[in-house]
């Protein structure tokens, strides 16, 4: 009896590491499945490439990728074509294409803040007459950040830039809404 139960305890410890295990990991989706992280694994301790051939091209330089807080929305800098984007909507992700926010206004390395209805962006070139180079906000406009609005499968619209702070770089903020550069 005493030998049945340490097997039983000693099974019960090995499940539990090989949940642990498994959860630390992830697992891949099938191909074709509309999940989050495109059908990778969740991020894990070793860096890698992410959705290479999407997200990542090859020959391309692509940098500084923000994602929502509900991982429906991707953004990310990629030379010479600004700011690009997709987003997870009922049809699964949309394809990769410059956000419409980064064509009206140039700029790059997107940071999207916690409460998911404010981005953060360089702006450097291409300004208006007056306008200053710096770090700059925009306020989503339509859908909220519980995701209501987002399964057109395209992101949503953001609102006109409202400049925040001049010479910096690669913005990002703290879940109360303060802004580091």
């Amino acid at each position: 009896m005493k030998r049945f139960v340490l097997f039983s305890i000693f099974l019960m410890i090995l499940l539990v590491i090989a949940k642990i295990l498994e959860g630390a990991e992830g697992v891949a989706a099938p191909a074709g499945e509309h999940t989050l992280y495109m059908g990778e694994k969740p991020p894990g301790d070793e860096p890698k490439i992410f959705a290479p051939g999407i997200v990542s091209k090859e020959g391309v330089t692509d940098y500084v990728i923000s994602f929502s807080r509900d991982g429906k929305e991707i953004y990310w800098s990629r030379a010479r074509s600004g700011v690009m984007s997709c987003s997870l909507g009922g049809d699964g992700w949309s394809e990769p294409a410059p956000a419409d926010f980064g064509v009206k206004y140039p700029g790059g390395e997107v940071h999207i803040m916690a409460d998911g209805d404010h981005l953060l962006m360089n702006r450097y070139q291409n300004l208006e007459e007056g306008e200053q180079g710096g770090i700059y906000r925009l306020k989503r406009l339509g859908g909220d950040a519980s995701g209501a609005g987002k399964d057109s499968g395209q992101a949503l619209s953001w609102g006109e830039p409202e400049f925040m702070i001049g010479k910096g770089m690669r913005a990002t903020s703290t879940s109360s809404g303060v802004i580091y550069v």
